[in-house]
């Protein structure tokens, strides 16, 4: 009985311990797993990693289970406990099991009492009723525990099956070491990296460092690479880097054998535009056949034309669109493609010229660095350009003459008919039509004779045309432009013209006779209707009702000078004109109030305006007196007039007086254009030349490569030169788009033609060096080069005059040879100071020689090419040949009196030899030029050093005079240089000044400096008061401040500038009177004149308002910046200057282009240095060069030198204290 119950009780015992020992294995393991966990956190956290960790979270675990499961076994059974937990399991026992273990426990071997075996029987019955109390550790529970166990088992294993690579690399060396101990840090780790980019790697140790690191790095493509680490000073750190990072890759760290975990280096782009494509289609109006263009961010089209795009990216992307410039920030959605690195704009239609920004996001969110632009420019559809080459202006032909018409016609997509259109007063226009089906972009000349005898005009009769062509218009329509309106006044075949007895310069106000009167009305008359004909051309413009106004309020004007004057007419027939005169300008100013509301009452009022003028005409006198003027533009409108006025024979001498020369006009607008291509064609031509070069290396070092290395080095270098290459096809875009401006349209019809053939080869060029194909990319670089260079040539050639070229290359020749010859006197006058005689004259000598020799071939080969260019110029230019002849002639006569003199000099002093006399005979006989450079040559090699000095500075006073003969033939042709020089240095002080505030704003505390870099003070001319310029606060060279002003002269008359500003206040009170009438008209009435004038140039626009300041490198106005350098290029003729202003431009673009690519501002210090200062150096070198050409009667100081270098500093405090 004893036996029995304790067996049943041994079976609960056991399921107890079993479901204790599942708790204890569970909890042994997830604290195993947890450990584990925290292992690996800090492994991909700090990099660290041992090859014991793992194995020491396992052997802990395992621990951990041998100590459960040995307590388990060990652990002696609490009887008592169990018999509790039956007891609580089944309540019916009533203490009876508790008993019955008591009972057990108090055995003494005898067989006991009744009471206990009722006891023992009673719990084995009970036992076996119940099934061996499976109710005290239910069967749910044991099994809990197992999965509870199960579970955390798993994730023990789980947690070591995710360590096992680390472990096992960590373990990778036999008898490595534990990194743990060395307490290593990696950084960056785990990371991400843009493609391209570098990666820094630094391995930090905390405990001994060791002899040795090394950065493995495997990118799977191949073996693994090394890269020696470097430690940094006294700090524990080792680190590398690995260039160009292209795919991912892992890295780790090794210390002779001991080696880190793999860190995982995950590469990324951000989205960007690689190249697009576009493809035009243009109106069918124009007759184009669509264009493809490659690799473009530059289009030019006409108004109209269907725009496609191909934008080629570097990875697909999640959205495309492109973002207009400006307030309005317009967006365009480009449609991308899923899984293809392309985004598309489809069927644009181009009204309105626009920059936009191509933004490019990927999936990740990724936007683009730097949004690289598509700049659209839409080019009008131009109407058709009417020029008139003869006649020029308005005439006055006699009955019987005849008026030849002579012009050209063009239009950017052709012309179907073109004419001529005239009317004669009071009758119908006639139109001829003078031809028909005119080609796109062909200048087509035409003429016409128009015989006024068969039009049966009569003396004072009014003949008016104008030009019309036709063409089609955006809308597909036939449009007609017309151009101004000219006048024929047929003259009396009997005119009177009187001589005055008194000259003057102008004739004093108040002194003109009604005829006089009668003339001005007239002529404001004419130009109403030029203003009313301009008015019916252009009814759509947006200022049409304010310049009908204008025009009313000018006919009212007229009408009421017309009225003051027929009240002094006296004769039937002068009341009965001027009756007309009143009567049609009545009528055409009730047609003009009309055409504010309705324009097609113009053209009554044209008529109106028409018969008003021609009775004008019938009033004017048929005697005129005539006064000999200074002022020979006096009065120039009628210049009919002027030209009868030119033939007359006058009894008068002329005024010999000289009058103040003037300044040359700015260059015009179009002439200014061509010199900014000219520009742009030379730098890409040099540009292209030194890619070649470069080109022309990578191909021997190629052939020369041996090493993978190297050959990657060459493709590294070859990838630079095809992104400068995309860069100037580039720049030939922004040419292109300049060359298609309507001022350079029809002017550069072939060069847009050659200059789309040279983008072509350098397109090529660069697609073949992207392509690694350096013999091809260099061929067609070279075409490219050679193209360029020739477009330039033919360019320059075609808006030059037929002579400039040549004369400024001989101006400055001829200044070289003068500057040389005073250097070469200098150094024969050393060569004979006492004081300098030394045993190393030789050498000194013999370059003196040389140096004559050269000058001798060097004036030779001047004196040949001004007589040559004289004799060209004979016929076209008879004032230059015949200077550039007395120049030459002049020097030859000079050079043989030379001769002659020293001759008689050396016979005089005793020192001509015999021999020697001979060789001067022969000189004086021969032609030809340089006699007295040979000369001087000839007696310094006979060691006559006096003598030769003296025979140097006579050949460098007849240099100094043939260069001031050339410069005296070249100012009648391209006017004083001088001029052009003072521009030039305007210009660069407003360059350099815009350079310096950009400074001052990248450096705070450096700005007050600014053109401060002017701390040397720049060499004005002093004694320029009124040439111009702005006044300048800045000390001259010589120590002086400089004061110029808008009041003084060249030459040193202050009060001339009043006269001429009175001059010119009559002169523009004079033309105002055309308006005013008689004795000096009312104000009201000059105004109105004015705006009339205003409208008849056009110059009624809306003033648009100024622009912010951005600085040229950094801000949005960098064109316009390196425009202004490339106007000084011109300006300056000095080959070392423009080199300097060029070479500064062209480091300024590399600065902004790495701007624009990097986001990063550039190193203000370096530009301080490669461009500012050469820029302030150039402006210094200018004015020291106008110091030298000013006038020798022109007030200025004694000392002209500029200031030394290293006394500029305190020279500038001198003066910033003095203005304190």
């Amino acid at each position: 009985m004893n036996a029995f119950l304790t067996a049943r009780l041994r079976r609960v015992i056991r399921r107890h311990q079993w479901r204790q020992l599942s708790y204890r294995l569970a909890v042994v393991w997830a604290i195993a797993a947890a450990v584990g966990l925290v292992v690996l956190m800090v492994q991909a956290q700090f990099g660290w990693s041992s090859l014991y960790s793992f194995p020491a979270v396992a052997a802990l675990a395992a621990c951990g289970a041998m100590l459960a499961v040995r307590r388990s076994v060990q652990e002696r059974p609490n009887t008592r406990a169990i018999a509790h937990t039956i007891e609580t399991a089944y309540p019916e026992l009533r203490g009876l099991l508790l008993t019955a273990v008591e009972q057990l426990e108090a055995d003494d071997g005898g067989e006991g009492s009744y009471l206990r075996y009722r006891v023992l029987q009673q719990a084995v019955d009970h036992c076996q009723e119940t099934g061996n109390w499976r109710a005290a550790v239910p069967r749910l529970r044991v099994r809990t525990a197992d999965l509870v166990h199960g579970a955390a088992l798993v994730l023990f294993v789980g947690t070591f099956w995710v360590g096992r690579e680390n472990w096992r690399k960590a373990g990778g060396g036999v008898g490595a070491t534990m990194f743990a101990a060395r307490g290593l840090t990696v950084s960056p780790g785990d990371t991400t990296l843009e493609r391209g980019e570098s990666l820094v790697v630094l391995a930090r140790f905390g405990g001994a460092l060791p002899a040795g690191v090394e950065l493995v790095v495997n990118d799977g493509s191949g073996p693994a690479r090394t890269i020696s680490l470097v430690k940094s000073l006294a700090d524990p750190v080792f680190g590398g880097t690995v260039p160009d990072v292209a795919t991912d890759f892992v890295y780790c760290i090794d210390t002779k054998g001991e080696r880190s975990r793999d860190f995982k280096v995950t590469v990324f782009e951000y989205p960007r535009l690689v190249r697009s494509d576009a493809e035009l289609v243009f109106p069918g109006y124009t007759a184009l056949p669509p264009r493809r263009i490659e690799d473009t961010r530059r289009v030019s089209a006409v108004e109209g034309t269907q725009l496609s795009v191909t934008f080629q990216l570097n990875k697909p992307v999640a959205t495309a669109k492109l973002v207009a410039r400006g307030k309005e920030k317009t967006e365009i959605p480009l449609a991308v493609v899923d899984g293809k690195a392309v985004a598309t704009l489809s069927g644009f239609a181009l009204t309105v010229t626009q920059s936009y920004d191509v933004k490019l996001t990927d999936a990740e969110g990724r936007e683009n660095k730097s949004a690289p632009p598509l700049v659209v420019e839409v080019l009008p559809n131009r109407t058709p350009e009417l020029k008139l080459i003869s006649p020029r202006g308005d005439v006055r032909p006699s009955a019987l003459e005849e008026i030849a018409f002579e012009g050209t016609v063009w239009d950017d997509f052709g012309v179907p008919a073109y004419g001529l259109a005239y009317t004669v007063a009071g009758q119908e226009t006639k139109v001829i039509e003078l031809g028909r089906t005119v080609a796109a972009k062909v200048k087509q000349p035409f003429a016409q004779l128009v015989r006024l005898e068969e039009l049966k005009v009569k003396p004072d009769d009014l003949v008016s045309w104008y030009l019309w062509a036709d063409d089609i218009g955006p809308d597909g329509l036939v449009r007609r432009t017309t151009t101004d309106m000219f006048f024929a006044e047929v003259r009396p075949f009997e005119e009177i013209f009187r001589e005055s007895q008194e000259m003057q310069g102008e004739p004093p106000e108040g002194q003109a006779g009604s005829g006089e009167q009668t003339k001005k009305l007239a002529e404001l008359q004419k130009q109403i209707i030029a203003a009313t004909w301009k008015l019916v051309r252009t009814p759509g413009s947006g200022t049409f009702g304010a310049d009908v106004t204008v025009v009313t309020q000018s006919q009212a004007q007229a009408l009421q000078q017309a009225e003051a004057e027929a009240e002094k007419a006296t004769g039937p027939r002068g009341q009965a004109l001027w009756a007309a005169v009143i009567k049609n300008m009545e009528n055409a100013k009730g047609q003009l109030e009309l055409a504010a509301k309705s324009p097609e009452a113009l053209k009554a009022a044209l008529t109106a305006e028409q018969a008003a003028y021609q009775a004008l005409l019938k009033l004017q006198a048929r005697e005129t007196s005539v006064t000999k003027s200074r002022n020979r533009s006096q009065g120039g409108d009628n210049q009919g007039d002027q030209r009868e006025l030119d033939g007359l024979d006058l009894d008068q001498s002329e005024n010999r007086y000289e009058t103040k020369r003037q300044a040359n006009s700015p260059p015009s607008p179009e002439r200014r254009e061509q010199n900014q291509v000219l520009n742009r064609l030379q730098e890409l031509s040099r540009r292209q030349q030194d890619v070649n070069e470069r080109l022309k290396e990578l191909q021997t070092a190629l052939e020369a490569a041996r090493t993978a290395q190297e050959k990657e080095e060459v493709r590294r270098q070859l990838k630079r030169l095809q992104d400068e290459q995309k860069q100037m096809v580039a720049d030939m875009d922004e040419v292109r788009q300049r060359m298609d401006r309507p001022e350079n349209q029809s002017a550069m019809q072939e060069q847009r033609e050659q200059l789309d053939r040279t983008r072509a080869e350098a397109q090529k060029a660069a697609d073949a060096a992207g392509k690694g194909e350096v013999s091809q990319a260099l061929a067609a670089g070279t075409r490219a080069q050679r193209d360029l260079q020739q477009m330039r040539d033919e360019l320059r050639k075609s808006s030059s005059s037929e002579f400039s070229e040549d004369l400024k290359e001989m101006r400055n020749e001829a200044r070289d040879l003068a500057r040389e010859q005073e250097d070469i006197s200098k150094k024969i006058a050393g060569l004979d100071d006492p004081k300098r005689k030394t045993l190393g004259e030789a050498p000194e000598k013999d370059a003196a020689l040389n140096q004559l020799a050269e000058q001798q071939k060097r004036m030779s080969e001047l004196i040949d090419k001004a007589t040559q260019l004289s004799e060209q110029a004979e016929n076209s230019e008879p004032l230059l040949s015949r200077q550039l002849y007395d120049s030459v002639r002049r020097i030859a006569q000079d050079d043989g009196k030379a001769v002659k003199d020293t001759r008689q000099e050396l016979l005089e002093q005793g020192n001509l030899t015999r021999s020697f006399n001979e060789r001067l005979k022969e000189a004086e006989k021969r032609e030809g030029s340089g006699k007295a450079l040979e000369l001087t040559k000839d007696l310094l090699q006979q060691g006559l050093l006096p003598q030769a000095g003296q025979a140097g500075r006579r050949a460098a006073a007849g240099i100094d005079e043939l260069r001031k003969g050339v410069e005296r033939a070249v100012e009648n042709v391209l006017g004083d240089d001088g001029e052009a020089l003072k521009l030039a240095r305007s210009e660069l002080e407003q360059v350099t000044d815009q350079l310096t505030r950009e400074l001052a704003q990248g450096q705070p505390g450096e700005g007050q400096r600014g053109a401060g870099e002017p701390k040397t003070p720049t060499t004005d001319a002093p004694g320029q008061p009124g040439e111009g310029r702005q006044a300048s606060t800045e000390p001259n060279p010589n120590g002086t401040p400089s004061s110029e002003a808008t009041g003084g002269q060249p030459d040193g008359q202050p009060g001339d500038r009043r006269g001429q500003t009175q001059g010119d206040r009559g002169t523009r009170e004079g033309q105002r009177s055309l308006a005013g009438g008689g004795g000096g008209g009312e104000r009201g009435e000059a105004r109105g004149a004015d705006r009339l004038e205003e409208l008849l140039r056009g110059d009624r626009r809306p003033g648009a308002p100024g622009a912010g300041y951005g600085g040229p490198i950094t801000g949005d106005d960098f064109g316009a910046w390196a425009d202004r350098l490339r106007d000084v290029e011109e300006l300056v003729d000095q080959p070392a200057l423009r080199d300097a202003v060029a070479n500064a431009r062209e480091r300024a673009r590399l600065m902004r282009q790495e701007f624009k690519r990097d986001l990063k501002k550039p190193d203000w210090a370096v530009v301080r240095l490669q461009v500012l200062q050469p820029l302030l150096e150039v402006r210094k070198r200018l004015g020291e060069e106008l110091a030298r050409r000013d006038s020798k009667d022109a007030l200025v100081p004694i000392d002209r030198d500029p200031v030394p270098g290293r006394y500029s500093e305190s020279v500038r405090r001198y003066y910033e204290e003095l203005g304190k």
